[in-house]
């Protein structure tokens, strides 16, 4: 990494602009992001993911005292930050780490890049494009995604280009492993991983010693994980392998799979051309390409389940990396077509994200919104005679206020912060144990509900919201 810095910083013998051009475009979409910190870019992911991490810093331990669908390396990584804010849990910290994990992400990018390709310029266009598109795919508010390619860029770090040693494949195994446990579709990484140790120039038995080795690398963080859960919490290992799986989680629908792969080619239509390099440039090798192009079908698997956007963040590093090796390509037509339309969501996208960034920037009351709801909110609730402990959000809209509240889900061990799939049974079970009921004006409540609400709550509202309180 010393070196790739240093090379990166040295003054080109070769003067031009466009490098200071791409130098400026980072630190403006650095700009960006710091804007969207201040503003507290929030969503219902956010929403989900930061209150777990105040449940833990609170000492209770996932998948024993409340239910998680998701592996819990990224909510422990984030005590660290809330740690260091002390009594005030503050969204904007947290968004601040998660953006230290997006620009380390993107320098390792960049490294790689340089390591294929040998130019500095393509090096800067890595780490460019991983902001670039990362600020468009929801990578603004705080989400898993950065962490997880941060452990699984580590990996292909340590091996892929370059000469590796038997004790760098364990290390990269437990990268593979961290980005695992930070969400579950980081497993993509250890099958990278392992196609990088295929395609080596090695023996049979060689490569098998290898690839015992990444096994061996990437299943001890998870048995540090359980012996953590199970011997020293009294876990069930049935239970938290079935959180784990995420089985009953999303559509799981193939059409949505279709969605998602449409989506794909409308975010990146160049990978129509650099897929057929596989056919057409043979002279550098087509290993490289196949390893990408594998490992980016292995990531779409996650679409059976969803297509947000974020999800499309897992993407990138195979996307850029492809990217780089369509620039490097002999055929002259194709990195014409290929500069022709990055360039074109360069200045299209570039235009969306300055638009935005100067309406949150001065217009938007987004920050002020939140925290002038929650100070009539626990305003409301310190007029009670007694002190309500859970909360139950009736919808999508209000979730951000499970955290700014900072009050427990209802039905905490059973749901905690689970939505979107519930069943009406499942609503009503979760309203009859909560102190607080929350609702945007927006949205409308069941009227099934309607007699047993009216009965034990009193009614409360902000200018957004309405709040019900147990009586």
């Amino acid at each position: 990494m010393k070196r790739f810095t240093k090379k990166l910083l040295e003054k080109s013998k070769k003067r031009t602009l466009f490098p200071l051009f791409l130098l400026v475009s980072i630190v403006a979409l650095a700009v960006a992001y710091l804007v969207s910190a201040y503003k507290n870019l929030f969503n219902s992911d956010a929403a989900y993911y930061l209150g777990v991490v105040e449940l833990i810093y609170n000492g209770k331990v996932p998948y024993i005292d409340f239910t998680l669908a998701y592996t819990p390396l990224g909510f422990y990584l984030m005590l660290l930050p809330r740690w260091i804010m002390g009594n005030v849990s503050s969204y904007t910290g947290y968004l601040i780490a998660n953006y230290l994990f997006t620009f380390a992400v993107s320098w390792i990018m960049g490294i790689v890049a340089y390591r294929i390709s040998k130019k500095r310029l393509y090096a800067l266009l890595s780490i460019l494009f991983y902001l670039f598109y990362n600020y468009q795919l929801e990578g603004v508010y705080f989400c898993l995604e950065p962490i997880t390619n941060f452990f699984g860029l580590l990996g292909i770090w340590l091996l892929y280009g370059r000469k590796y040693n038997q004790k760098q494949v364990v290390i990269a195994g437990m990268t593979a492993g961290l980005a695992f446990l930070t969400k579950q579709y980081g497993l993509v990484y250890v099958g990278m991983l392992g196609l990088i140790l295929l395609f080596e120039n090695k023996t049979v038995v060689a490569k098998i010693k290898d690839t015992l080795w990444l096994v061996v690398g990437f299943a001890l963080p998870l048995v540090l994980l359980f012996l953590y859960l199970i011997g020293f919490n009294g876990g069930s290992f049935a239970d938290i392998m079935g959180s784990l799986s995420g089985s009953n989680y999303g559509k799981q629908l193939l059409g949505e799979y279709v969605v998602g792969i449409k989506q794909l080619f409308l975010f990146f239509p160049y990978l129509f051309l650099v897929a057929f390099l596989l056919f057409v440039d043979r002279k550098k090798g087509v290993q490289p390409l196949i390893i990408l192009f594998l490992t980016l079908l292995a990531t779409t698997f996650q679409f059976f389940f969803q297509t947000f956007l974020h999800y499309y963040i897992l993407l990138l590093p195979s996307v850029i990396l492809l990217f780089i090796y369509g620039l490097m390509t002999q055929q002259k037509t194709v990195r014409m077509l290929l500069s022709i339309i990055l360039l074109y969501q360069f200045v299209i996208g570039s235009y969306g994200i300055a638009k935005n960034t100067r309406n949150l920037f001065f217009k938007s009351r987004y920050r002020t919104e939140y925290a002038e709801n929650t100070h009539q909110m626990k305003a409301f609730i310190r007029q009670q005679p007694y002190k309500p402990q859970s909360i139950y959000c009736l919808d999508i809209f209000s979730f951000p206020y499970y955290f700014y509240l900072g009050l427990e889900p209802s039905a905490l061990k059973e749901y905690a912060y689970s939505f979107g799939y519930e069943t009406e049974k499942d609503v009503r079970y979760r309203v009859e144990r909560a102190d607080i009921l929350l609702m945007n004006k927006k949205s409308n409540i069941n009227p099934s509900l309607l007699p047993y609400i009216e009965t034990h709550f009193i009614q409360k509202e902000t200018e957004t919201s309405y709040l019900f309180i147990r009586k």
